[in-house]
C-alpha cells in the first residue's frame, strides 16, 4: 500500500479547494458594467486626445468610429465611441467589427508575408485569433484584454 505524505494531502486538498472555488464562485457583478466603464481602462490617453482633438475641428464622431473600425483599428474606434452619447450595443457592435476587421486584415498580412517568405508567421495568426476573441467577448459585453503578451526572448 502507498503512503501518502499528510503535507502533501494537505496540498492537494488546498488545490481541490481552489479550484472548487473557481467554479462556483458567482464572478457575475450585481449589476452589469456599462461600455466605459469596461473599455475606459483599455485605452491610452493618446488616442482619446486624437479623438476629442478631430470632433473639435467639427468631425463627426460615429462616422469616425465606424471608419476606423472598418480600417481595423479598434483603438481609434473605441476613443471616438467612448466620447458619443449612442447606446451601449450600438458602441459594442461598432468596437466588435473593429477587431473583426483587425483580425481579417492581419490574416491577409500573414498570408501575404507566407508567400512572399516561404514560411509560416503563427504569432500574426495568434493575434488574429485573440481579436476574434475579443470581438465576441464584446458582444457578450465582457471584459477583453488589451493585448497579447508576447515574454521577451533572451
Amino acid at each position: 500500500m502507498v503512503q501518502i505524505s499528510p503535507a502533501i494531502l494537505n496540498e492537494v486538498a488546498w488545490y481541490a479547494i481552489m479550484n472548487m472555488r473557481k467554479y462556483t464562485t458567482n464572478k457575475e457583478p450585481a449589476m452589469p458594467e456599462t461600455f466605459e466603464e469596461l473599455y475606459t481602462p483599455l485605452l491610452k490617453d493618446v488616442f482619446k486626445i486624437h479623438a476629442q482633438k478631430q470632433l473639435d475641428q467639427g468631425d463627426d464622431g460615429l462616422v469616425s468610429a465606424r471608419a476606423y473600425a472598418e480600417q481595423g483599428k479598434p483603438e481609434f474606434a473605441l476613443a471616438f465611441l467612448l466620447l458619443l452619447d449612442i447606446t451601449g450595443d450600438e458602441k459594442r457592435e461598432i468596437l466588435a467589427r473593429a477587431y473583426e476587421r483587425r483580425a481579417a486584415l492581419s490574416e491577409e498580412k500573414a498570408e501575404q508575408l507566407n508567400k512572399q517568405f516561404h514560411r509560416p508567421f503563427p504569432l500574426i495568426k495568434l493575434e488574429a485569433q485573440n481579436d476574434l476573441m475579443n470581438a465576441r467577448s464584446i458582444r457578450q459585453g465582457k471584459r477583453i484584454r488589451s493585448a497579447t503578451r508576447i515574454p521577451p526572448v533572451g
